[in-house]
């Protein structure tokens, strides 16, 4: 056995190191660091600030992927054409 998945393909064979392949597979899933999940909060922190704390939690999830798209990409977004999209799609009053 040389590799990870060497010792997976053995563990999955062998009955009695079922379990302990399973336990050591959700194992290897975990990040060593938690740099990501800082990163979500301090994204989730910009967007969900002490004015725009009513946020439900889906609204929340589609305005971080949208931010985090356009940090990662460096796409441009037409607000203008995701306002008139937006304004089209119910009877909306507009302001």
């Amino acid at each position: 056995m040389q590799t990870f998945s060497d010792v997976v393909q053995f563990g999955l064979k062998e009955e009695q190191f079922r379990l302990l392949v399973h336990l050591l597979d959700i194992c290897t899933m975990f990040q060593a660091s938690s740099a990501y999940c800082k990163r979500g909060f301090n994204l989730m922190n910009s967007i969900k600030t002490k004015t725009s704390n009513r946020l439900q939690t889906d609204q929340l999830d589609m305005l971080m992927r949208i931010k985090l798209y356009i940090k990662v990409s460096g796409a441009q977004i037409d607000l203008d054409k995701v306002y008139n999209q937006w304004s089209s799609q119910k009877d909306r009053c507009k302001n």
